[in-house]
């Protein structure tokens, strides 16, 4: 039987918009939606379970710039050439975005930690 995580998931995906952003930067190994393929083109993180989709989206209006960095920085380490106005407007330009409520932990193994950064 599966157990249920009190967490909820945010699945955020890039955009054409963000690839061109990277290609912009990197011209000479360019990057297409197609080029990324369907699997393990997105990020999954695990947010405080809410009690409503309404709230994980204000959690998540709330906490966008920390996501969005994150994720600039998975594709340029270097911030200078991040784009300066990282807003909201900015992070649903760049990124398709899903918030799950329902998690469940189908592994029985003991869940591991490591932080990034």
């Amino acid at each position: 039987m599966f157990e249920t995580v009190n967490r909820n998931a945010l699945i955020i995906r890039p955009k054409q918009a963000l690839l061109d952003w990277v290609n912009s930067i990197f011209p000479e190994d360019p990057l297409s939606s197609d080029a990324l393929g369907k699997h393990d083109d997105a990020n999954v993180y695990l947010i405080p379970e809410m009690d409503s989709t309404e709230e994980s989206l204000q959690y998540l209006k709330d906490n966008f710039e920390s996501f969005l960095e994150e994720i600039l920085f998975d594709w340029c380490e270097d911030d200078e050439l991040w784009p300066k106005n990282r807003n909201w407007k900015l992070f649903e330009e760049y990124l398709d975005y899903s918030i799950q409520s329902v998690v469940r932990d189908v592994d029985n193994s003991r869940l591991e930690k490591e932080e990034l950064w």
